[in-house]
């Protein structure tokens, strides 16, 4: 099973040096060494001769045991990952319109309507290079005001966003690829340990490692502190158009 090993670590290569996901690339390779750990572990207590087949059992189960929690730091590590980087970007919102405006929210208004007597393909081919304005005026109104379905909407709020935050969303999308790499390097370490421990399921490799490590607050904490910059939203140097 090297070969998912060797595929993990190649391909966290071009994160490495990416702002914000070392510690993303430090917690797969640290579970990249923990498979190393369990495949060397088992093999030399399967080449025990000392050792009935129950007695190999035992102590592989025994020694998974006692690894159990770089099966915890992993998950924590990926779950808390992907909770920030989902708090990120909620966070990421076009401006809010200044509602107290009349004379900008009455243009609005007229904008809305000239969507209105576009035809569906009409609005998703203008609206992308559309002035800003018209981004707004569709956001600030129920779809039914501008005939806009949920496609082209998720469409051009992506725009404000954006238009907002520069290089944002493509830095999100960037780094949640990395975080599913470290849900893969968890899921592949969870599965070696459950099979080299002889475990049916899943379940019953929980169950071990609950056991094991019944108290997790501390990697916990550890995953927390570590992917804490994930949350940040990096500024990108890049001119706005104006709304």
């Amino acid at each position: 099973m090297s070969g998912i090993k060797d595929f993990v670590l190649s391909s966290t290569l071009p994160y490495e040096a990416v702002h914000g996901l070392q510690p993303v690339t430090a917690a797969i390779k640290r579970a990249m060494t923990a498979y190393d750990t369990f495949e060397d572990g088992a093999r030399k207590i399967a080449a025990d001769a000392n050792l009935s087949a129950i007695g190999k059992r035992d102590k592989i189960q025994k020694f998974v045991s006692d690894q159990s929690h770089e099966l915890v730091r992993v998950r924590k590590h990926a779950e808390k990952a992907k909770a920030n980087v989902a708090k990120r970007r909620a966070k990421l919102q076009p401006p809010s319109i200044d509602k107290t405006d009349a004379a900008a929210a009455a243009i609005r208004s007229e904008l809305r309507a000239q969507l209105v007597r576009m035809s569906a393909g009409e609005r998703r081919a203008f609206l992308p290079t559309a002035d800003p304005m018209f981004w707004y005026a569709v956001l600030e109104a129920p779809s039914a005001l501008t005939n806009v379905d949920n496609e082209t909407r998720s469409a051009v709020l992506s725009l404000a966003i954006e238009n907002a935050h520069p290089g944002q969303l493509a830095k999100l999308e960037h780094d949640s690829e990395a975080i599913q790499l470290l849900e893969v390097a968890s899921r592949v370490l969870t599965e070696l340990a459950c099979e080299v421990a002889d475990l049916p399921n899943a379940a019953a490799l929980d169950e071990l490692v609950n056991s094991a490590v019944p108290d997790q607050r501390h990697l916990e904490a550890d995953a927390d502190r570590n992917t804490a910059p994930l949350l940040e939203i990096v500024s990108r140097v890049r001119p706005r158009r104006n709304s």
